[in-house]
């Protein structure tokens, strides 16, 4: 049965109301907001905002512990190991049953979970706001970043966008902040760039590349990864099959708005001697 075109106008005043409400009292915006959602399903997206809105003003935030009720939690110490896994399994289950999950992005042991919930998660703030099926969400990984899992991503994440001809992902992924080569020599983001052009011109396509990282040393703040390296191509000028085999490097600095940066890379084949690259000063 299609719905009333009467009822429709109606609903939709009715939202209209709503944003108007929200604006006045807690200065939300939905100006640009496109008016797709059928009225009855906008409706209940406003209602959503306006409950969140209620709660965030009137409860402010508090720490995780007494969002979960102040449990009294055991000292990591005092479980005996045959008990941890048990214990760790409770914790999750209070914090997701008050509607907060905590991602993983590797492998973190049972002891190191429990000690994390505990001893930093429980301390830090949070938005008083409980609404049925919002989720506060937590990630391991910003409290604790793995440098080196990163690093060796990123260099992965570059040298792919490098034979791939990604410029806009490659422009991103460089440092900004003043930079210099191997030998001492100013350089800059743009100079890498255009030495990459005038690489990727002598090149009329890349038929395959294969990498495997070798090592990783982070020593903040930088890092240096190395990649066994395999590339081909055909010659822009001859036609014929070109590439370079090797070992590559691509070094790091840590980026202001955190993360890596790249500051420098090594490829076989490309340039004077097999590399070319910038490093910071």
């Amino acid at each position: 049965m299609n719905p009333d075109p009467d009822n429709d106008r109606i609903q939709r005043a009715m939202n209209e109301q709503k944003k108007r409400d929200l604006e006045d009292r807690y200065g939300a915006r939905f100006s640009g907001t496109p008016n797709s959602l059928p009225p009855e399903a906008e409706a209940e997206w406003l209602d959503y905002i306006s409950e969140f809105e209620r709660q965030y003003a009137e409860n402010g935030q508090i720490t995780v512990r007494e969002f979960v009720g102040n449990p009294d939690v055991r000292p990591l110490t005092a479980i005996p190991p045959d008990e941890l896994p048990a214990s760790t399994n409770m914790l999750m289950e209070l914090l997701f049953a008050n509607n907060i999950e905590v991602h993983f992005d590797r492998e973190v042991s049972d002891a190191e979970v429990y000690r994390f919930v505990t001893e930093e998660l429980f301390r830090e703030k949070m938005d008083n706001i409980r609404i049925e099926q919002m989720m506060h969400t937590f990630v391991y990984d910003e409290f604790h970043p793995d440098e080196v899992s990163n690093a060796r991503r990123d260099a992965e994440k570059f040298l792919n966008a490098l034979f791939f001809r990604d410029r806009c992902l490659i422009w991103q992924m460089l440092y900004k902040q003043g930079l210099c080569d191997f030998v001492g020599k100013k350089g800059s983001a743009d100079r890498f760039m255009i030495t990459l052009n005038n690489f990727y011109s002598t090149i009329d396509s890349f038929t395959s590349h294969l990498m495997e990282v070798t090592s990783c040393e982070v020593e903040i703040p930088r890092a240096e990864v190395t990649v066994s390296l395999t590339w081909a191509g055909i010659g822009a000028d001859t036609k014929k099959p070109v590439g370079g085999s090797g070992t590559a490097s691509v070094r790091f600095m840590l980026s202001p708005v955190g993360g890596w940066d790249v500051v420098g890379v090594t490829v076989p084949g490309w340039g004077d001697g097999g590399t070319e690259c910038f490093g910071n000063c």
